[in-house]
């Protein structure tokens, strides 16, 4: 604090405040009231929790002469956790399908944390990542695509550099839409005695050759026959 003439003012009150819609977020010390030493500078700290640019204004508790000017503060990195997210449960074997694996990086305060990298993998690790790394956004989002043709369930993870992770199952399953049947008679001649049998095979498969299980087969004769 100076006068016109450019002399410190010693003994003047402060009044340090943030504005209205974050001040809930922020602690100044002493309430935001400071008063000049003999060299006219007032001190208080600030601390806060909420990410972002802010600004603080410092007025006079004698004239209300005033100054405004930013401060920014960021989120936590070191503190981070992530949590993630799929878009599909389950995906087709076929090389093609594919799901969303979504991390979202925040700060103990729930700030989002932009620019870090998170690192993804799958166990077992026979699947395809579209990265193995992705950084964050200013949304705190970092995203991959998943995708495989081993069929099974795989646990997904996403982990920071602080080593905070999570993890979500992914089921990679065979196409069972698009299924085929292969129908197998080892013994193509039977005795009509009504006693001699044969094992009708039928093996089902989809696409990519994955064998299909849970999938009802129906054995018919022709009709003109079938009563025999």
């Amino acid at each position: 604090v100076k006068d016109p003439s450019n002399h410190p003012v010693a003994g003047i009150t402060v009044n340090f405040t943030m504005p209205q819609d974050v001040a809930a977020n922020f602690t100044l010390e002493n309430n935001g009231i400071a008063i000049t030493q003999a060299n006219g500078e007032a001190h208080v700290t600030l601390k806060g929790k909420k990410a972002g640019t802010h600004t603080v204004t410092a007025t006079l508790g004698n004239n209300n002469a005033s100054d405004v000017q930013p401060v920014t503060f960021v989120a936590d990195k070191d503190s981070a956790v992530v949590v993630l997210q799929t878009s599909k449960a389950e995906i087709i074997g076929n090389g093609v399908d594919e799901t969303t694996l979504t991390a979202t990086v925040k700060d103990p305060f729930d700030n989002a944390v932009k620019d870090l990298p998170v690192t993804f993998s799958t166990n077992p690790a026979d699947t395809q990542l579209s990265q193995s790394t992705s950084n964050t956004n200013d949304s705190g989002v970092a995203e991959v695509t998943l995708k495989g043709t081993v069929l099974g369930v795989h646990t997904a993870e996403a982990i920071l550099l602080n080593g905070n992770r999570d993890t979500k199952i992914v089921n990679i399953a065979p196409d069972a839409s698009n299924a085929q049947v292969t129908l197998n008679i080892p013994a193509q001649q039977v005795v009509t005695n009504n006693s001699d049998s044969v094992q009708l095979t039928a093996t089902v498969k989809d696409p990519s050759n994955h064998p299909v299980a849970g999938i009802t087969v129906n054995f018919t004769m022709p009709q003109d026959v079938a009563a025999n």
